[in-house]
């Protein structure tokens, strides 16, 4: 586990948009009170979203084993537009432009 959270530098960015995710529903990510980067409320949450991801790639890491035994390929799909309200937004708002409809 540790070393998932060492090697997945996304995850921290990831976790704390899903801790926030829960502490305020149905609230924009703008208005917000924190960016990534300062300190999350809810330890708890934050860690529950860091294993839960540290779960869901195990079990696709078996999945693929075993697809591979069998001469399975998976393959993955490759986002073409972003939701405004993701961890990528969320995180690095200058990256993106906003204001377009």
């Amino acid at each position: 586990y540790r070393q998932f959270l060492k090697s997945n530098p996304w995850l921290p960015i990831y976790a704390s948009f899903k801790a926030l995710e829960e502490e305020f529903p149905n609230t924009p990510i703008f208005a917000w009170p924190k960016r990534y980067g300062d300190p999350i409320n809810d330890q708890t949450l934050f860690n529950f979203h860091c294993f839960l991801q540290y779960l869901c790639f195990s079990q696709m890491q078996a999945v693929k084993k075993e697809a591979s035994h069998l001469s399975l390929f998976l393959k993955g799909d490759m986002p073409i537009l972003v939701s405004p309200h993701s961890a990528d937004v969320w995180a690095y708002p200058h990256l993106f432009q906003l204001d377009l409809e």
